[in-house]
């Protein structure tokens, strides 16, 4: 075995993952840390594009060639500290949301077919505080150190960048919350793209109802356990609501009395 197919080998055993095929092109050796990030994660991109099917996620898809998805999260682990801390907070912030969400797409990955995310996990440990994910050196571990999707949100996504719009970012693998973007966040586009998911997260009526008529509005379980993220941002939940909520939907709520907000 050559020494670049070794490499590669430890590489992916120390992500768990499971090789698509012996290495035998240059597009599947372990990333090298002369290269540049390619902060337009147009390897995630590719993934979403043929595995985002509007609300669902096509999981069958992408069991049969995951290849591509693994070659993207060596590419995530293999950022350096030192590396990150040059990056802008945009480009940061954008790495650590894909980081999540292609995490969490292997974390299901690993245990398909299952029928819900919160097979993977346990009792004892759910899906959301195992360490699965090969990136604690860059939140000062060991290298390759295991982390947690809780400590990807909590610790670096709400602590280190407080804006709540990342909620409507996040995939967690479940019909309850927000469908995942078919394309990759990109640090150029960061803005538009958040906001154009917040827009889309509240405009879903599988998750969130605005009804004029009973001055009323159901929305996600997400707008409870996180409120505190929105009311920073925005003072009120209403107001945070309010501010992405549905064109058709923004003049009556903006002139509406007190309303009835309740959680689905």
């Amino acid at each position: 075995m050559s020494s670049v197919t070794w490499c590669l080998a430890l590489a992916v055993l120390a992500l768990g993952l499971q090789p698509a095929s012996p290495p035998a092109k240059p597009a599947t050796q372990a990333p090298q840390q002369d290269l540049l990030f390619d902060h337009s994660h147009a390897a995630w991109t590719a993934v979403l594009e043929r595995c985002v099917q509007g609300d669902r996620f096509d999981y069958r898809v992408l069991s049969e060639s995951r290849g591509p998805l693994d070659e993207y999260l060596l590419r995530l682990r293999g950022v350096r500290p030192d590396e990150l801390a040059a990056w802008t907070r945009a480009e940061r912030f954008a790495y650590w949301i894909n980081a999540y969400n292609a995490f969490t797409v292997h974390a299901v990955l690993t245990r398909y077919p299952v029928e819900s995310i919160e097979e993977v996990g346990t009792e004892d440990e759910p899906v959301w505080e195992r360490k699965l994910a090969p990136l604690g050196h860059l939140l000062g571990g060991a290298e390759a150190e295991l982390i947690s999707l809780a400590a990807i949100e909590d610790d670096v996504l709400r602590a280190r960048f407080e804006d709540a719009r990342v909620h409507a970012a996040l995939s967690r693998a479940a019909e309850s919350g927000p469908p995942l973007r078919s394309e990759a966040y990109q640090a150029e586009r960061l803005e538009p793209q958040l906001d154009e998911q917040a827009r889309a997260w509240l405009a879903n009526a599988s998750l969130n109802r605005f009804d004029r008529e009973r001055g009323r509005i159901e929305v996600s379980a997400l707008f409870e356990w996180r409120a505190r993220d929105f009311e920073r941002d925005a003072g009120s939940l209403r107001a945070w609501i309010e501010r992405f909520a549905p064109k058709e939907h923004s003049a009556w709520l903006a002139e509406a009395g007190e309303l009835d907000l309740a959680v689905r």
